[in-house]
């Protein structure tokens, strides 16, 4: 066998024009071998492509994270629907008075039914958050406590638990469809520090979702909402 592939090379050598052919031949494989792989990757990114696209048209209504804009008519108490249910129920109407004492724009108050939390409006101003984190759930001092304290002082729509949002709750609202209901909220104030600088604490983009820190003596771009679980 050896000496049949060497006998075979031997006369290749002595034919210029087999030189060629057999280098032809090697040439058009390699070149038949990566069109078929550089089409197969092609159809399947044309799958894949169409794929996606009959999802998206199949989720055309698609907000946060499924659940539905509330459509300008609607003016009950179901403002963000999923699967049929309401995620957001409208408890209570702003008062006005209320409203010019504790400095917050006016805005309805809305139960979350998914976590049972409910929410109040937003400041009217951005506001530090310069607070002291005493244990996991008591945080005291900076202007955005002192924000919620107000409400509890006046008891506002009934409640006397008001306090700042974790960074966890205010992810979730907004994954429960928030900015659906939410107008004029963006970034917004959590009670929780960012760990390894007391210094900073996390916000929340309640329009968008994104989360970041911020140093809490910032007073220029960031707002607060407050949380009870009455």
């Amino acid at each position: 066998m050896f000496e049949v592939i060497k006998k075979f090379f031997y006369n290749l050598r002595q034919s210029p024009y087999a030189v060629h052919v057999v280098w032809t031949s090697v040439l058009v494989l390699i070149t038949s071998i990566t069109i078929i792989i550089f089409q197969n990757q092609l159809q399947t990114v044309r799958e894949t492509e169409t794929r996606r696209q009959q999802i998206a048209g199949q989720q055309s209504a698609q907000y946060f994270d499924d659940r539905a804009q509330p459509s300008p008519a609607d003016s009950g108490a179901n403002t963000a629907v999923a699967g049929g249910e309401s995620i957001w129920q409208k408890i209570a109407e702003a008062d006005t008075k209320e409203h010019e004492a504790s400095g917050f724009l006016a805005s309805a108050i809305y139960q979350d039914i998914t976590s049972n939390l409910l929410w109040s409006g937003r400041s009217v101003k951005p506001l530090s958050n310069e607070f002291i984190l005493a244990d996991a759930k008591n945080i005291t001092g900076g202007e955005a406590v002192q924000f919620c304290g107000t409400l509890n002082k006046i008891k506002y729509a009934d409640y006397h638990t008001w306090r700042l949002p974790t960074q966890k709750e205010l992810m979730q609202a907004y994954v429960n469809g928030a900015a659906a209901v939410w107008q004029n909220v963006n970034y917004v104030w959590s009670g929780t520090e960012f760990v390894g600088d007391s210094n900073r604490a996390w916000t929340v983009n309640m329009s968008a979702g994104d989360t970041a820190s911020n140093r809490k003596s910032n007073n220029s771009s960031v707002y607060v909402v407050c949380v009870t679980a009455e």
